[in-house]
């Protein structure tokens, strides 16, 4: 039997240390505190293994996102282009090209492929789970997203999405194509 000292004791090293074992993050919890985020700047490095190439593309440049929609990939290494998605279309622009538009009311399966981030990004749960399954694992301090297409016409172009983030910010976004590429960025916050 524990004492009444031994027991305040025992209780107040518990209150103490209970940060220290804090609860896992929820998937909702996750996406409302990312509706807060109103805009995010970051650096990328960016590593494609591209199975037809025998040496990897290696990227880097600038990321922007204004919230609801907006999201902005400046590569600026090995050469410029921008690449800018909005809730309503694709736009890709490198800087020796006309810029292409895709409106994704007209390309579905690219729509949901964007969704994957952009819906993270804006705390879009509807838009997320539409086209995801989606498994959380960790605390805010540290946590990883992994989102498996739900269609059969989606895994076509996508095996799978791996976020990792701390809080609010996204840290790594690795994709497995379903062809076999993969592409690793690395995401560091401004």
């Amino acid at each position: 039997m524990i004492s009444g000292a031994k027991a305040a004791a025992l209780a107040a090293l518990l209150l103490v240390a209970a940060p220290a074992f804090a609860a896992d993050l929820t998937l909702a919890e996750l996406l409302r505190a990312m509706r807060g985020v109103t805009q995010a700047d970051a650096k990328f490095v960016e590593r494609r293994d591209i199975q037809l190439l025998s040496v990897p593309i290696l990227t880097s440049g600038r990321l922007s996102y204004v919230a609801p929609d907006r999201l902005e990939k400046l590569t600026l290494e090995p050469r410029r282009e921008l690449m800018s998605v909005t809730a309503r279309e694709v736009m890709i622009a490198p800087d020796d090209a006309e810029a292409t538009v895709i409106p994704l009311d007209q390309a579905p399966e690219l729509r949901a492929l964007v969704d994957g981030l952009r819906a993270t990004l804006a705390g879009d749960e509807p838009a997320l789970l539409r086209a995801y399954d989606a498994t959380l694992t960790g605390q805010q301090a540290a946590w990883q997203l992994d989102l498996v297409p739900r269609t059969e016409r989606l895994r076509k172009l996508v095996q799978h999405l791996h976020i990792e983030g701390q809080g609010t910010s996204l840290r790594r976004v690795d994709t497995v194509d379903a062809n076999g590429d993969r592409s690793a960025m690395t995401i560091t916050p401004q």
